[in-house]
Formats: C-alpha cells, sequence, structure tokens
C-alpha cells in the first residue's frame, strides 16, 4: 500500500515534468525527501530479502540500516507500559505503551533515547532472539544487544501463516541460542 501510493505520487510529478509543470530539480529533491523517510524495519526487511534465501543461513548487522550513532537496543514486544519501559532502559520514558501486534525499537547511545521506532510484528517478518538463552524466559520479556552483539545469523522459514509466505529468524552471532 505505502509504496503503490509512492509510485503514484513519483508517475504524477513525472507526467507534471512532461507537460512542464515542474522542473526536473524539484522532481529529484521530492523523490529524495520521499525516500530517506523509510523505517528502520523496512530498510531491514528488504535487506534480508535481498541476501537471505529459503536455503542458506545469512549474516546480517543491524547497525548497517542505522543511520545514527547508538550503544544498545531495546526491543519491547506489544502492552509494554510506560512505567515498564521506563524500568527496563533506566531512562524516563514519556512515550506511549507499545500497540497492539507492535513491537518497539528504543536506540540508546549516552544514555540517551536517540531512536524510537514501533513496527507491525506480522507484516515486518521479523523474529529476534536473545543473547543469552534462559529456559522458561517468556516470550514477552524485552530484548537487549549492545551494538557489537547486533549481529545476526539469519535463519528464513516458511509460515503459512504470514502474508508474505516467510519469514526471517534472527540469532545473535554471540548468543547462546543457535539456529536449528
Amino acid at each position: 500500500m505505502k509504496m503503490e501510493k509512492s509510485n503514484s505520487f513519483i508517475m504524477f510529478f513525472f507526467n507534471e515534468i512532461r507537460q512542464g509543470k515542474i522542473n526536473m530539480i524539484a522532481f529529484y529533491l521530492i523523490v529524495t525527501l520521499m525516500t530517506c523517510n523509510q523505517s528502520i524495519a523496512d530498510i531491514m526487511t528488504d535487506t534480508l530479502d535481498q541476501k537471505c534465501t529459503l536455503e542458506e543461513l545469512c549474516e546480517f548487522d543491524l547497525s548497517v540500516v542505522t543511520d545514527f550513532e547508538w550503544d544498545k537496543v531495546y526491543i519491547f514486544r506489544e502492552y509494554f507500559t510506560e512505567e515498564d519501559i521506563s524500568k527496563t532502559i533506566g531512562i524516563n520514558w514519556t512515550g506511549s505503551e507499545v500497540g497492539n501486534n507492535n513491537q518497539r525499537f528504543v536506540f540508546i547511545k549516552d544514555n540517551k533515547v536517540v531512536y524510537v521506532e514501533d513496527f507491525d510484528t506480522f507484516n515486518t517478518n521479523v523474529q529476534f532472539r536473545r543473547m543469552n538463552w534462559v529456559e522458561g524466559t517468556p516470550a514477552s520479556e524485552p530484548i537487549k544487544y549492545s551494538r557489537k552483539e547486533a549481529v545476526f545469523i539469519v535463519v528464513k522459514k516458511t509460515s503459512k501463516g504470514r502474508k508474505s509466505g516467510y519469514f526471517f529468524d534472527l540469532y545473535p552471532v554471540d548468543g547462546t541460542l543457535k539456529p536449528k
């Protein structure tokens, strides 16, 4: 849906250029601004789609898809409250609760929140595994990686329940749980 809107918007401006109603410089500026707005989750999914196959494992470094500095990232599951996020990150969180069917990236640099992004778990097709797996740890617990730890072995798995027919299972390279 998002891509269709972008494409129709670009086609509109392309037609305006052909009719002499808008110049080429303005067109390039508009297209550049539109493509700079892509979310980390979307960039990550696009990157994994290009790199990974169902037959082979691939490696993915989360820092490659971020254009800002960060020390650690937390990934919160749905329904995490403001209070729970504050306790977990050790910083006063003034944002909202994590919404239904969403996960939230919270990137931290020097004890300050530098980037936050909510993403739909079903459409993003990404599942993060913990650094240190402890039997019985509830799936609802937040996941934390340092920048160094946020390098993953990726397994692309089929899933009939997903619109795309697959999802990506990300295992930290230095983690205790290994891909199957």
